[in-house]
């Protein structure tokens, strides 16, 4: 199953170390996207909107494999146990039709108990045990969240820029064109539709090339940009979730009985 293939993170120190469930779901493109772009010579400045747009509609194409894209960062940080949460976004649609606009204005509520239960039930499954990678030290408890949490992102900003100056001392001319994609994203308590957690994920990708004529004009590989700046902001979602699980914002863990011991 889906929900039980992430790896396990484990601790050193015999501390106890939280694997997180997270449903993760599709991005979200909504018509308030910005859309800009910074094109340097007069030829790129006339083609700026139409390049803009051919961007915009390659990353709308790429959206609906994003999901895997995160799904494969998740598994490899071996801190969280990732599942499909598009079911249950879809459920909550079905009750309220409006609730991505209410979820995306609903102030985070901080957990008010942030200690790790230390109990001696609920074992894990020899499923996710087996996933355990054998060169890691293995710490004397691990747990294992009892909560579950809906990770949404929806699409705020997407820029492209390119940049042309001349290289003093030289009659070439240096250029730098990159794209970039802001996420906001809010971590849900599956079960009482909590925001507990909210922050902002980039993603970048560029180019640089040394012209002979400032004034060349460029074709870029769009499809490879797009596909870079969404790999970029997989690792930056997966960065971000490990800074709000520093922050104790993932609550109320249950330690897995007969972990392995520390060798």
């Amino acid at each position: 199953m889906k929900n039980i293939c992430g790896l396990l993170f484990i601790g050193l120190m015999g501390q106890v170390f939280a694997l997180i469930n997270i449903g993760t779901t599709n991005l979200i493109y909504q018509n308030e996207v910005i859309e800009s772009s910074a094109l340097s010579t007069k030829s790129s400045v006339e083609r700026g909107k139409d390049a803009n747009l051919k961007v915009v509609n390659i990353i709308k194409q790429q959206l609906p494999n994003f999901q895997a894209q995160l799904d494969n960062v998740l598994l490899n940080s071996r801190v969280f146990i990732f599942f499909d949460g598009e079911p249950t976004l879809k459920t909550w649609q079905m009750v309220n039709p409006n609730i991505l606009k209410v979820l995306l204005n609903k102030p985070v509520e901080l957990p008010i108990n942030r200690k790790i239960i230390k109990s001696e039930s609920n074992p894990i499954s020899n499923s996710v045990t087996a996933n355990i990678n054998a060169s890691t030290t293995l710490s004397k408890s691990v747990a294992i969240s009892t909560k579950k949490y809906i990770l949404l992102g929806w699409v705020t900003k997407t820029t492209i820029n390119e940049d042309r100056e001349a290289i003093p001392n030289t009659s070439k001319t240096s250029l730098l064109y990159n794209l970039n994609i802001e996420v906001r994203y809010k971590v849900i308590n599956q079960s009482t539709q909590e925001a507990v957690a909210e922050f902002i994920a980039l993603g970048h990708a560029g180019t640089a090339r040394i012209l002979s004529d400032p004034n060349t004009n460029i074709t870029y590989d769009t499809g490879i940009l797009v596909t870079d700046v969404l790999s970029n902001l997989a690792d930056d979602v997966a960065h971000e979730l490990l800074l709000v699980r520093h922050q104790g914002v993932f609550d109320q863990t249950q330690p897995i009985k007969n972990a392995p011991a520390k060798p």
